[in-house]
């Protein structure tokens, strides 16, 4: 009985942290995204709406580029771009 008892608990737990390894899916969370030419973009530092939008037209080279602004996070699901730049004061 103890021995059974320890192999389901062995079991349960190699179940439960290969769900954890696995995370929520493939993606990223983010609060900005963009879309360009059949492209999504993560726009990695638009966390305000001015950021998310500046960063999404300097990202793509697109002035008239589509981005969205989400104030919590979502799930940009693969495949995606991603750009990591930073918006300083009028660099966007």
């Amino acid at each position: 009985m103890r021995l059974t008892l320890m192999i389901l608990a062995f079991l349960y737990l190699t179940y439960v942290s290969k769900a954890d390894d696995e995370g929520p899916g493939p993606g990223a969370f983010t609060n900005c995204i963009a879309a360009d030419a059949g492209e999504r973009w993560n726009i990695v530092n638009g966390h305000t709406q001015p950021e998310c939008f500046g960063l999404a037209r300097k990202c793509t080279g697109n002035p008239a580029v589509q981005a969205w602004y989400y104030p919590t996070q979502v799930i940009i699901p693969t495949p995606y771009r991603e750009c990591d730049q930073i918006c300083i004061g009028s660099t966007c």
